[in-house]
């Protein structure tokens, strides 16, 4: 079976920075397009919180983080970031509570 490939998976992440548990939680997930929402230990401060997301997120798809950016909400709590090239096996990799979200 030929791998198939997704340019871009966008995901929208509700950040609360600070936390004492970091996680993510699925808010909705449909074809191309993942909200979130991600508590992380990270103070929002020089970039700490943007970067220890993107950490969290490449953890969590299984992807380097060189395929993660950040495409806005470089300073707010509401961002969106974009994973360049997800292949299925990645994707195989999202927790069954985000395919059910």
């Amino acid at each position: 079976m030929e791998q198939q490939t997704i340019n871009n998976l966008k995901i929208q992440v509700k950040v609360y920075p600070g936390s004492k548990k970091q996680s993510i939680e699925c808010l909705s997930f449909s074809g191309t397009l993942i909200s979130l929402k991600s508590h992380i230990h990270a103070q929002p401060e020089n970039g700490k919180a943007n970067k220890a997301l993107i950490d969290l997120l490449s953890d969590y798809f299984s992807v380097p983080k060189s395929k993660i950016q950040l495409h806005s909400g470089a300073t707010s709590r509401n961002k969106v970031l974009l994973i360049a090239e997800i292949s299925d096996k990645n994707l195989e990799h999202i927790p069954k509570q985000l395919s059910l979200c």
